[in-house]
């Protein structure tokens, strides 16, 4: 190596030196990491939330020698929904318009529950009979029934032809996995029941809990049965209970005409005046029938038995001995 590199080499390394040592004097070491950056503490900008509409719109750079009928058919769009926004040599820029998602469907629900047509007379307890389910069973697949009896003609009951349970249906701010934790159902087999990831489920959709039996809420039917059946039955007496003051009323204080003259078997209502009887009426009364009672009429006496070829009167008896006369103590004689 030479003199004159080797010069130059000291002198660059001098020079680095006096470099280093004039700004360790005038900036701390690592005051870049302890010190935050004035855009750090600078506010950031105001959040403005705005109504999502649905649309969405892309934007696409061509070389100017596809067509817009080729750019609407690869984006499955009408070519109206293409629009030119720029136009450069070599170069087209484009605005997609994509439609915005369908958001309605139809609810889901297991393929193994099927949808049976109320008929007239048809009650809770029947219907299971016919399709040889427990009633706990149809209940926990119709949790909308508030009685066991009154069934609307034309309504729709749930029937479950696979698995058994709890068929609930999604609300807002519930979720499939909600649902499952809270009733401690399987999720191995609720998804085999639902034929369907539970993930998969939205807000309106039918969830089958295989397992879960509504006890409880057939229960709760139950006892508003009977509680229905004595309100009825306390209707029911209190009506005919009111229907026999009535009468009792109506018997016991007729309503009486002065202007109609007595009845023959009555007595007169006037004190002055005699009755039919020609008996002077000692105070006046009520023109209304007695109420004794009459006295009954003697019965024929039975006609006496005619004796029989074959039978025999029996012998009289001897008559017995008369009895000894009782003993009188003071006396020590009889009586």
């Amino acid at each position: 190596m030479s003199r004159s590199r080797i010069r130059g080499l000291s002198r660059l390394a001098a020079l680095c030196a006096l470099l280093g040592a004039a700004f360790a004097q005038t900036t701390p070491v690592l005051s870049w990491l302890t010190e935050p950056s004035p855009q750090a503490l600078a506010p950031g900008p105001d959040v403005v939330l705005t109504r999502d509409t649905g649309g969405r719109a892309l934007q696409l750079v061509t070389d100017g020698r596809t067509p817009p009928a080729e750019l609407a058919r690869r984006y499955g769009v009408p070519p109206a929904h293409l629009t030119l926004l720029e136009r450069r040599p070599g170069a087209r820029t484009w605005q997609l318009a994509l439609p915005a998602a369908v958001t309605e469907r139809a609810p889901a629900r297991p393929r193994s529950v099927l949808s049976y047509r109320v008929r007239p007379g048809d009650t809770m307890a029947g219907v299971a009979a016919r399709f040889g389910l427990p009633l706990v069973d149809l209940l926990g697949m119709n949790l909308d029934r508030t009685s066991l009896d009154r069934l609307q003609p034309g309504s729709r009951l749930n029937i479950p032809t696979g698995p058994r349970g709890l068929l609930v249906r999604i609300k807002p701010g519930q979720s499939a996995l909600s649902l499952i934790a809270g009733y401690g159902a399987d999720l191995v087999q609720t998804a085999r029941a639902n034929d369907v990831l539970p993930t998969e489920l939205q807000v309106g959709d039918d969830l089958l809990l295989p397992g879960i039996r509504a006890t409880g809420f057939a229960q709760q039917l139950a006892d508003r049965r009977e509680a229905e059946r004595r309100a009825a039955l306390v209707a029911q007496r209190q009506a005919q209970y009111e229907r026999f003051l009535a009468w009792k009323k109506a018997v016991s204080a007729p309503a009486w005409n002065p202007s109609t003259p007595p009845r023959p078997n009555m007595k007169s209502t006037s004190p002055g005046k005699t009755a039919p009887s020609g008996r002077p009426a000692s105070r006046p009364t009520s023109a209304r029938p007695s109420t004794r009672r009459r006295r009954p009429r003697p019965r024929p006496a039975p006609a006496p038995l005619r004796p029989s070829a074959r039978w025999r009167p029996r012998p009289p008896r001897a008559p017995r001995r008369p009895a000894a006369a009782p003993w009188c103590g003071p006396c020590a004689t009889t009586a």
